[in-house]
């Protein structure tokens, strides 16, 4: 679960430098 969270994390991060 604490995994998947950082996934997101990353994936919020990506999308914002896009």
């Amino acid at each position: 679960m604490k995994n998947v969270k950082k996934t997101k994390s990353k994936n919020r991060q990506r999308q914002l430098k896009s």
